[in-house]
């Protein structure tokens, strides 16, 4: 954490700020994970507004239910599930408007370019990296993309896409076992 955050309260004393009814905890909330939630948003829809809205009346609804809401809670990996389930639901009630038969797949375009920089190799290498990432299933991509550009733990990750601590694990070393399998065949 650099110098310039040092003072900014922690994730837990805001959400505990939000529970006894402050409003500038909300705001605080809001203006540290919109950025996050937002990009995360894009993974399961390319409609901005629809995003936003989700976003918007995510924390509009922990507003509203913050007299019910548990006081112990890692907050990131909250948001994010909560999102997700927000979108999907939006998503469904929109299938039953539109009669339309898919489900959204989480969408990865990791901006690994954007982290690597350095040198022309260092590019190409990122390109046949993005490559590899977008080869894997939508799961495979999801799981890899909260472990190692979100930071999540497992348990964070199996709440974020409610599945099992197993699955999590499964899905992880798959999606591993396919990137350095074609790792070693693409390089």
């Amino acid at each position: 954490m650099s110098l310039f955050h040092k003072n900014l309260p922690t994730d837990e004393a805001l959400w505990k700020q939000l529970l006894d009814g402050n409003e500038d905890a909300l705001d605080g909330l809001m203006q540290r994970y919109f950025r996050e939630l937002f990009h995360y948003g894009g993974k399961f829809s390319r409609d901005d507004d629809l995003i936003k809205d989700c976003i918007q009346d995510l924390f509009l609804d922990i507003w509203e239910r913050r007299e019910t809401l548990r006081p112990d809670v890692f907050v990131k990996p909250y948001l994010l599930v909560a999102l997700r389930r927000r979108i999907h639901r939006v998503w469904q009630m929109n299938q039953l408007q539109t009669d339309l038969t898919t489900v959204p797949d989480f969408a990865a375009d990791f901006t690994v370019e954007e982290h690597l920089i350095l040198s022309e190799q260092t590019r190409f290498i990122a390109r046949q990296m993005q490559q590899l990432l977008d080869g894997l299933p939508a799961r495979q991509k999801e799981v890899i993309y909260l472990r190692y550009f979100q930071e999540l733990n497992r348990e964070q990750i199996a709440d974020v896409m409610h599945i099992t601590l197993q699955s999590v694990s499964n899905l992880l070393q798959e999606a591993l076992r396919k990137l350095r399998g074609q790792w070693k065949t693409d390089l």
